[in-house]
């Protein structure tokens, strides 16, 4: 079995590495019922039925400027660095977020064959902006005359509620699972075609914007006048959480796992064909062509003193000749692939491997998380991680705990706890806290 955890590193050092898009700590924990997320094969070691209490995972990273770029303190108060931020950006620059709320799952565990439901609340926002276009906001135009600057950028950030039901059957020490999804979108928001670039002339200043630009939105944003507009962002709370809307669609996961004495073995894909269509409250807003004036100052038009959000929109939609249009469009979730290896080394103490990818923004991001874990009493276990990757933040350690105190047992992880204590300077944060219920609690020997 030492072949196939060798077999992920050398797939790991193939693949273009990027920031975590996925939670390879799932995986990690074999009493817990979240894993079944990540490998639909991988049911918890118990018999009996196992209810899933709210579970919430949160990861945060970017790309360019920290935090503690923005917000600086000068004379014993924090003020804004805006021109400091700006400095520190690349010249395109990503921004992720991933809220995943596990509102309730119930599982009925029952030696190799297992099967369950689960309902969940999940958030997806993904930015890409090139360091031209703050730079453009907030100092002006004036440092680009006689240069054309390329604008373009990427919004993708929808919330959507999963009802799924999922089931496992075993043949031999071999497992097979899958789910199906029925999903229901919330909010979205997101750029169909995003070729933007402004050119100010070196002889007379006058400004020509070239656009191809569409924007999808739905139940977020929506603007009629300068006194009537709308803005709401996608979110991932329960304030925000619709169980059934008309925004439908599906997915599938399925996966394999190898169960021996020792080693554990796994791969899975998730999301597999997952679509979302989005008829209620979808707009389209669009502008097309190229468009001259003269005497602009984009940063004062935009973000002046005197400016409000609203004049700021108005004046965005009379420059690019934006057009609203209602209509329909799609949101393709991004697929998630899972590679994992865990050995028992003694009653005590476990150790693995867990290679996850996924593509977002025609981009391969793939972390490699090199595991272990150990029983500290009865009833308590503690892990940690070292997650490879490339970016900023190349390696982060994560560090995670289980306790069970009667049928309830208690997770947690956090990856970069470092972040904790100083979240000025991080760039990359992810924790999951979760609850089980665990009734007929037996081992299955599995």
């Amino acid at each position: 079995m030492s072949r196939f955890l060798f077999l992920i590193l050398a797939f790991w050092f193939c693949l273009p590495k990027g920031h975590l898009q996925t939670d390879p700590l799932l995986l990690g924990q074999p009493d817990n019922l979240l894993r079944t997320l990540a490998n639909p094969a991988l049911a918890p070691r118990k018999n009996g039925i196992v209810v899933q209490l709210p579970a919430f995972f949160s990861q945060s990273w970017f790309e360019g400027p920290a935090w503690g770029d923005f917000v600086r303190r000068q004379g014993g108060q924090r003020v804004l660095t805006i021109d400091d931020a700006i400095a520190e950006m690349n010249d395109r620059n990503r921004l992720f977020q991933q809220n995943d709320l596990v509102l309730l799952g119930v599982a009925l565990v029952k030696g190799r064959t297992s099967a369950g439901i689960s309902s969940r609340f999940r958030l997806h926002a993904l930015g890409v902006y090139p360091k031209a276009l703050p730079q453009l906001i907030w100092q002006g135009n004036g440092q680009f005359v006689g240069q054309l600057v390329e604008l373009d950028h990427t919004l993708d950030m929808y919330s959507f509620h999963e009802l799924s039901a999922w089931g496992i059957v075993g043949l031999g020490k071999l497992t097979v699972g899958a789910r199906i999804k029925w999903l229901n979108g919330v909010q979205a928001l997101r750029t169909q075609r995003n070729a933007l670039s402004l050119l100010t002339s070196d002889t007379d200043y006058a400004i020509t914007i070239r656009s191809d630009y569409l924007l999808y939105s739905a139940g977020t944003f929506d603007y009629r006048s300068l006194q009537d507009f709308t803005l709401d962002l996608p979110g991932a709370t329960l304030a925000d959480l619709e169980l059934f809307t008309r925004n439908a669609g599906m997915g599938l996961d399925l996966g394999v796992a190898w169960r021996g004495e020792q080693w554990e073995l796994g791969a899975s894909v998730t999301d597999l064909g997952g679509r979302i269509r989005w008829t209620r409250q979808a707009r389209a807003w669009q502008s097309q062509g190229d468009f001259g004036y003269s005497g602009v100052d984009i940063s004062a038009a935009l973000t002046g003193d005197s400016v409000a959000f609203g004049d700021a929109l108005d004046t965005l939609r009379a420059i690019l000749h934006i057009e609203r249009m209602d209509t329909t469009f799609e949101t393709a979730l991004p697929t998630r692939y899972w590679f994992s290896a865990h050995r028992r080394i003694n009653a005590m103490m476990r150790a693995g491997a867990v290679l996850s990818a996924v593509r977002l923004d025609q981009d391969t991001y793939a972390t490699l998380s090199l595991q272990g874990a150990v029983r500290l009493g009865p009833f308590v276990e503690g892990g940690a991680a070292l997650n490879l990757r490339k970016g900023p933040q190349p390696t982060t350690l994560a560090l995670s705990a289980s306790a069970k105190l009667g049928p309830v047992r208690a997770s947690a992880w956090v990856d970069n706890p470092a972040a904790i204590v100083a979240p000025a300077r991080a760039r990359f944060f992810a924790a999951r806290l979760g609850l089980q219920l665990e009734l007929g609690d037996s081992p299955s020997g599995k």
